[in-house]
C-alpha cells in the first residue's frame, strides 16, 4: 500500500511539473482483456478465466522530448487456482508502471519501472523492477526488453524478452497479427537459461481483437510442471480485447 500512495504521488508530481511542457493533448488509452487463463512469463497463475482491465495515460510532452507513460493493470480471477492459493472473484494481481520513451526515429528506446502487487496475499512482498526495451522500425519489428528486479521476490533477477511480431493488412478497418517471441531467465544464485517460448496468432476488426497464444518450455528445470512443484500448467490461451483511446 505504501507503494502505491508512493506511485500516486510520483504520477501526481509528473504531471504538475510536466503540464507546462505539454503541446499536445494527453492520450487516454482504456483496454478490458477476457482470457482463457492467465499466463506470465510461461507460468500459469490461473489456469481458469480471467478478466484484465487496463488504464494508461500518454503524451505529455511535445515530440521533441520523447513521449512519458503512466499505467495500471489487473488481474481478476474468475475461478480458484489452488496451486497458487488463488480464491476466485478478486483481484490477485494489481500492477503499476511508468515507461519513458526516447525521441529517436530510427529505434524504439524505452525505460520502465513497474511495480507487481498482490492485494490479497499478505505474506508476498511487492515485486518491484527496472526494464529497457530497444525495437527496430522495420521487417517484423524486432523487440528486445529486459527487466532486472530491484525488490521483491524478483531481487536481482533478471529476464530477456526478445520478440518479432506482423500485422497483414485486409482494409482500414480488419488485420490479421502475428508474433513469437523467447524468454531468457537468470535468477540470482539460480539456474539461466531460455525459460519459455510464445508464438501468437490473432485477429483485429476496429477496437476488437481475440488471439490463441501457445507458450512452450524449452526447460522444465526453469520452468517446472505444476506436477514437479513448478508453475508450467496451461500451454494455450485464447484472448478476446476490446481496447479504446481518446
Amino acid at each position: 500500500m505504501n507503494r502505491m500512495r508512493t506511485f500516486l504521488a510520483v504520477v501526481v508530481t509528473g504531471l504538475c511539473v510536466l503540464a507546462p511542457l505539454a503541446s499536445q493533448a494527453i492520450n487516454t488509452a482504456v483496454s478490458l482483456d477476457v482470457a482463457s487463463a492467465y499466463v506470465f512469463r510461461g507460468a500459469t497463475y490461473n489456469d481458469s478465466w480471467v478478466l484484465q482491465p487496463a488504464l494508461e495515460v500518454n503524451r505529455f510532452l511535445p515530440e521533441t522530448y520523447g513521449d512519458l507513460a503512466f499505467g495500471t493493470w489487473a488481474n481478476f480471477d474468475f475461478d480458484d487456482y489452488p496451486v497458487l492459493d488463488i480464491e476466485k472473484h478478486k483481484f490477485s494481481e494489481v500492477d503499476y508502471y511508468t515507461y519513458y520513451t526516447l525521441p529517436v526515429k530510427a529505434a524504439g528506446i524505452t525505460l520502465g519501472y513497474n511495480t507487481y502487487t498482490y492485494p490479497e496475499a499478505d505474506d508476498i512482498e511487492d515485486d518491484v523492477d527496472v526494464s529497457l526495451a530497444v525495437g527496430l522500425n522495420c521487417l517484423l519489428a524486432p523487440t528486445v526488453t529486459a527487466y532486472y528486479g530491484i525488490d521483491g521476490g524478483i531481487d536481482k533477477s533478471l529476464y530477456v524478452k526478445t520478440a518479432v511480431s506482423h500485422d497483414f493488412t485486409i482494409n482500414d478497418d480488419l488485420s490479421i497479427n502475428t508474433a513469437a517471441a523467447l524468454g531468457y531467465l537468470s535468477i540470482d544464485e539460480g539456474d539461466d537459461g531460455l525459460s519459455n517460448v510464445s508464438a501468437t496468432l490473432g485477429v483485429t476488426y476496429k477496437i476488437v481483437s481475440a488471439s490463441l497464444t501457445y507458450f512452450g518450455q524449452p526447460d522444465d528445470d526453469l520452468l517446472p510442471d505444476v506436477e514437479d512443484g513448478g508453475l508450467y500448467d496451461v500451454d494455450l490461451v485464447a484472448n478476446f480485447n476490446i481496447s479504446y483511446s481518446f
